[in-house]
C-alpha cells in the first residue's frame, strides 16, 4: 500500500528525462502536497544564497544581459546518460555539442552545470544549462579522418575557447579522444563514444599511416568515459 502511494514520486525520480531539469527534481516532486509552496520558496531562497564562480557569473551576464541567480550541481542525467563537471569526472565532462549542421558535432568540456532562474511568461523558472568550453579547430594542412566519414572522427586542437552556456538539448553524447602530436602540433583525435572500440588507437594509426604522415601518441593515451 505504501509503495503504491509512492509510485508517482518514485517515477519522477527514476525517469531520466524528468531528471534533466532541477525544477522537476525539486519542485514537482511535491506533487499535490499542500506544503509545496513553502518548499518552492525554500528552494528559491537556497538558490539566492548560492555563490557562483566569477567565470560563470560573467558567462550568465554575457548570455542573458543581466545577472541571474543560479544553483550548481555536479552532474545531470539525459536519456539515461550521466554528464558531469570536470571536477567530478573528467571523462563524463567530455561532450559533443550539436553544431547546427547535420551529423557534425563539436567537442567541448563541461566546467559547470547550473540551474538558472529565468522568467517564463512572468513566472520564475529554473532552467538547467551546462557551462562548457569548446575545443578549437585543428590548424592542420591535412586531416586524414575527413576521408573516412563513417568513422565520425576528426582532428582538434587541445586548446579551449571561452566559457559559454548551452541548453541540455544541445548535448549529443560523450566523446573519446586520443592526444597526438601531428604536424609538430599538440592535437587530439576526437570520436563519438558510440563509435569507439578497443581498437580505436590502432584504427587511428592505420588512417594516419595511410597518409604517410608521422605522428606521436602522447603518453596519456586514450581518454574515455566510464
Amino acid at each position: 500500500m505504501v509503495i503504491q502511494k509512492c509510485a508517482p514520486l518514485l517515477t519522477r525520480i527514476v525517469n531520466p528525462q524528468a531528471r534533466s531539469t532541477l525544477v522537476t527534481d525539486i519542485l514537482s516532486l511535491s506533487g499535490n502536497n499542500s506544503s509545496g509552496g513553502q518548499e518552492s520558496q525554500g528552494f528559491f531562497q537556497r538558490m539566492s544564497n548560492t555563490r557562483l564562480p566569477d567565470a560563470l557569473k560573467k558567462c550568465i551576464l554575457d548570455t542573458f544581459g543581466e545577472p541571474l541567480k543560479a544553483s550548481l550541481s555536479a552532474d545531470v542525467t539525459i536519456n539515461g546518460l550521466t554528464f558531469s563537471t570536470s571536477s567530478k569526472h573528467l571523462g563524463n565532462s567530455s561532450i559533443l555539442l550539436q553544431s547546427g549542421i547535420g551529423g557534425h558535432f563539436i567537442p567541448a568540456h563541461i566546467e559547470y552545470i547550473a540551474s538558472i532562474l529565468c522568467k517564463d511568461h512572468g513566472e520564475l523558472t529554473a532552467v538547467r544549462y551546462v557551462a562548457a568550453r569548446k575545443y578549437q579547430p585543428a590548424v592542420a594542412k591535412y586531416d586524414p579522418f575527413l576521408a573516412f566519414p563513417l568513422l565520425q572522427a576528426g582532428l582538434f586542437s587541445q586548446m579551449l575557447d571561452e566559457l559559454e552556456l548551452y541548453p541540455l538539448s544541445a548535448i549529443d553524447c560523450h566523446f573519446a579522444h586520443l592526444p597526438i602530436t601531428w604536424e609538430d602540433q599538440q592535437m587530439m583525435v576526437v570520436i563519438s563514444l558510440s563509435r569507439v572500440s578497443v581498437s580505436f588507437q590502432q584504427q587511428c594509426i592505420v588512417v594516419l599511416t595511410l597518409f604517410g604522415r608521422s605522428c606521436h601518441f602522447q603518453r596519456q593515451g586514450l581518454m574515455m568515459t566510464s
